[in-house]
């Protein structure tokens, strides 16, 4: 719920409000940046704040202490497990997509198990 106020700022802003389908699209690309997988630099930065003096006890500024835990974020490897634990068995279960990006190509289907056995079974 961090990003609660910018998101309610940007609706105020950026979303066109003049015309109903540049209402949808904007909208609709707010809500996707807010709900989009952010990691929690708050935490990080203050913990890697706390750790991040220099030799002549110097603190970093912040943009370094940031950029160190954005980095420490990325190198753990827990956003992959999320990745593939949650996301993924979450889109096989409950995506329905309609039948126009079967159509338009947005989805394309890369493999058909019945048809990989039949290939294998061959071998």
């Amino acid at each position: 719920m961090d990003g609660l106020p910018m998101l309610v700022l940007r609706l105020a802003t950026e979303v066109e409000w003049t015309s109903e389908q540049g209402c949808f699209d904007s909208m609709a690309k707010e809500f996707s940046y807010f709900y989009a997988y952010k990691p929690n630099l708050a935490a990080k930065s203050s913990s890697a704040a706390a750790t991040s003096q220099g030799d002549d006890g110097s603190q970093s500024t912040t943009a370094e202490t940031r950029q160190q835990a954005d980095m420490c974020f990325w190198n753990n490897r827990s956003y992959r497990w999320v990745i593939e634990h949650v996301l993924f068995p979450a889109f096989r279960t409950r995506l329905l997509a309609p039948r126009k990006f079967a159509d338009d190509t947005t989805l394309v289907q890369l493999a058909d198990l019945p048809d990989l056995y039949r290939v294998f079974e061959r071998c």
